[in-house]
């Protein structure tokens, strides 16, 4: 039976609103304390560079965030990714029994994002609130694999400066490394010089032994004597004797020397045009011997000239007051400038050469030469052509400008030169975030010596041109050749804070509920873990025991089992896990009860169309509670998860066609919390029809007249008879109609109140 009840209120009209009850047949039954916000849990480690203004994660990471409200009301915790707003539920567990706080935590593999959204949502008032932090998702760099993979089982890579670049890639995990870099230094050793003690063996290459000697003062190998063997090997060995060599080859002189000019005759008659020193003529129009040579001498000074013109070939040199040869000339038209105290690419004496002198200022090298290097650079920059751009005599732009930054900015900084260096770095910077031109190995050497150069002038790995030199290293590693060292441990510096040691969970919150609980760890990286200590925070350390296995090789699982020595329960804190005493992981622990939870259904539900609700009421713990609902039938099915936190919630219903139909209806519920999960089974009756009943028009009625009356449409929406009930609520002495009336199916009745 189908109720109409009628309300009325008026003043000088009476407004009338039709109320429906229907009444269908029966078908037959078939410790930690936070506030209010997002607080990322990390761990305190110092491989993470807290530079980055936006928290820097990595893809096999595991994302942890505690959310927090004044209020004490559920919390809602999800992931939504900014790229393509997709969007993931998480399972929030109640964390610290003083604040409002749920923790949640998602492993990063199975979210392809890079700019990611954390968000906590809670209602207060029937009005929505929501807390985000924004974060950033490193593509894990893979280029570390492809350094130690291609390691020569000597200990060197393909060559010396190879190796001095493996060495440095390696140094930035010393600890984990040390065999690898105790071989590599080994190699370097045995595969020098004789007799200069630099690379290579033969020929002697100055400006490469300049750019090992930097790359090892950058490897933090500084020729100390210290109580690691390796230290001592590299001191004494190694940086020491090549920091010697260097020193030795600096153009050191006082201004004003004597050097002597050594002019020989290669055929008779030879005549020498034109002698001169700068603006000092010391011979012209003269006739060598034809036996012997014949000697000038000139006070030498930094950048002057010394010109020798002759008619024919000649042997000339040029030597100091300490006789030392600097230069051996052969030819007709001979033009020498003095170095400034810098370093050249054979020996002293020769011009200058910028990117030696850089690499050679890299190191830990005698105070007074730098000093007297970093001033012939000095001028070379105010003084030079270009008016401070960039700082290079050849084709290294990038590259010698970053190392001028390097090397100069402390000092410099103030200086207005400094600025334009860093505005043309800047400039030739590539839109896609290279320097250079060139294939990827080509251009990824130079960019290094960018950021390096661009950190030291205080930009940061989050400011824009470093974040987009990572961002186009990290998309093109694959692209450089396995046995490129020196292309790879320069992408590796530019990448080397997307790559760390870190440890994973399974489950990723530990939740200890029994006496013993086992878990999963998993090193997810190349770095083989060999150091390993666990502790718990001072909140459960007296509760909580576990295993202590010290190593988790690269891209391996280990079980552990957790030991609890109490009954205590609702307590908080972290398993720690550290590598050589730093810290790799901090994973939480909740110490609580089972959780336990019980649901109620009404015996029978009622369904217009394809959509409804089963409301259910539920007895649990105080644990909140993430649902799914699996139905037996392909007919029916609820989209979605359920979040239950508190006594009553509706499981929604959707069928694939509306129907009129009754049918018994069964399925699970699979319920997730504090780690553990709940199968419930569910059994319902369901009356189905096509449509809401019935439909009334108009449903409201204004009554301003007492001698018309008063016309209602009813449209019965069903393929079935409808019988109806019909009843006023007030003044129903003042109006006549039928109380009781049968409207077919899909037929249309008017009903008049008289």
């Amino acid at each position: 039976m189908f109720d109409i009840s009628i309300r009325q209120a008026t003043r000088l009209s009476i407004v009338l609103t039709l109320l429906l009850t229907i009444f269908l047949p029966a078908f037959a039954s078939a410790a930690l304390t936070y506030q209010e916000g997002i607080h990322l849990i990390r761990p305190v480690a110092s491989y993470i560079d807290d530079s980055y203004v936006i928290p820097e994660y990595l893809t096999v990471e595991d994302i942890t965030f505690v959310s927090c409200t004044e209020e004490e009301v559920p919390i809602r915790n999800s992931l939504l990714c900014l790229d393509d707003n997709s969007f993931e539920d998480l399972e929030a567990i109640k964390w610290t029994p003083s604040d409002n706080c749920y923790i949640s935590s998602y492993n990063l593999e199975n979210f392809e994002c890079e700019r990611l959204l954390l968000q906590a949502e809670y209602i207060i008032d029937d009005e929505n609130y929501k807390i985000t932090e924004t974060v950033r998702v490193n593509k894990l760099s893979k280029v570390l694999d492809k350094i130690v993979a291609t390691q020569y089982d000597d200990g060197g890579w393909k060559d010396p400066l190879s190796t001095a670049y493996g060495i440095w890639a390696l140094s930035h995990f010393r600890n984990i490394f040390d065999y690898e870099l105790e071989i590599a230094v080994e190699w370097l050793k045995d595969n020098r010089n004789e007799e200069r003690k630099c690379w290579p063996k033969s020929p002697c290459n100055i400006e490469t032994s300049a750019n090992v000697l930097a790359l090892l003062t950058l490897s933090n190998y500084t020729g100390a004597v210290g109580e690691d063997p390796l230290e001592e090997k590299l001191a004494r060995r190694v940086v020491n004797d090549a920091r010697n060599l260097f020193e030795e080859l600096h153009n050191d002189y006082t201004q004003g020397d004597t050097w002597t000019l050594s002019i020989e005759a290669v055929n008779d008659n030879t005549t020498l045009t034109l002698v001169a020193y700068q603006r000092d003529l010391l011979d012209e129009n003269f006739t060598l011997p034809s036996i012997g040579a014949k000697n000038y001498t000139f006070k030498a000074y930094t950048d002057k000239e010394l010109i020798v013109i002759s008619d024919d070939n000649i042997v000339a040199n040029v030597s100091n007051d300490e006789g030392e040869i600097l230069l051996t000339y052969q030819g007709d038209n001979l033009s020498y400038e003095t170095p400034g105290p810098c370093w050249s690419l054979n020996r002293r004496g020769e011009p200058c050469d910028a990117t030696t002198t850089m690499y050679s200022l890299i190191a830990d090298i005698d105070e007074d030469q730098k000093d007297l290097a970093k001033d012939w650079a000095r001028t070379k920059i105010i003084d030079g052509e270009v008016l401070g751009n960039y700082f290079s005599d050849d084709d290294e732009l990038v590259t010698d400008t970053s190392l001028y930054l390097y090397n100069l900015f402390e000092e410099d900084e103030k200086d207005d030169y400094m600025d334009m260096l860093i505005d043309w770095l800047l400039y030739v910077q590539n839109n896609e975030g290279s320097w250079e031109s060139g294939e990827t190995a080509d251009k990824i050497i130079p960019s290094s010596w960018a950021v390096l150069g661009l950190l030291e002038a205080e930009y940061d790995r989050a400011s824009e041109p470093i974040y987009d030199a990572e961002r186009w290293a990290s998309a093109h590693e694959n692209d450089i050749d396995e046995n490129l060292t020196a292309s790879l441990s320069s992408a590796f510096f530019v990448l080397k804070h997307r790559a760390r040691p870190l440890i994973v969970s399974l489950p990723k919150i530990i939740v200890i509920d029994k006496p013993k609980t086992t878990i999963e760890l998993f090193n997810p990286t190349t770095f083989n873990l060999n150091a390993l200590t666990y502790s718990f925070s001072e909140e459960i350390d007296d509760e909580l025991s576990i295993d202590q296995k010290d190593e988790i090789s690269a891209y391996s699982y280990r079980k552990f089992t957790i030991t609890m020595s109490s009954s205590k329960q609702n307590a908080f804190g972290y398993l720690i896990i550290k590598n050589f005493n730093k810290e790799i992981s901090r994973i939480p622990i909740i110490l609580t009860d089972t959780p336990t939870m019980n649901i109620s259904l009404p015996e029978s539900i009622t369904v217009f169309g394809k959509q409804g609700d089963l409301r259910a009421s539920v007895t649990k713990s105080p644990h909140q509670f993430l649902c799914t609902v699996a139905w037996d039938s392909q007919e029916i099915n609820t989209p979605g998860t359920l979040r239950i936190q508190n006594d009553k919630f509706n499981i929604p219903v959707e069928f694939d066609e509306a129907l009129t139909k009754d049918d018994s209806y069964t399925g699970t519920m699979v319920c997730n919390a504090a780690g553990k999960k709940i199968s419930l089974p569910l059994s319902i009756y369901i009356q189905r029809f096509v449509d809401i009943p019935i439909s009334i028009y108009p449903t409201d009625i204004v009554v301003n007249s007492t001698t018309s009356n008063v016309l209602i449409e009813l449209t019965n929406n069903l393929d079935r008879d409808l019988p109806v009930s019909i009843s006023l609520d007030r003044y129903d002495d003042y109006f006549s109609y039928s109380k009781n009336i049968l409207i077919g199916p899909n037929e249309i009745y008017n009903l008049t109140l008289t």
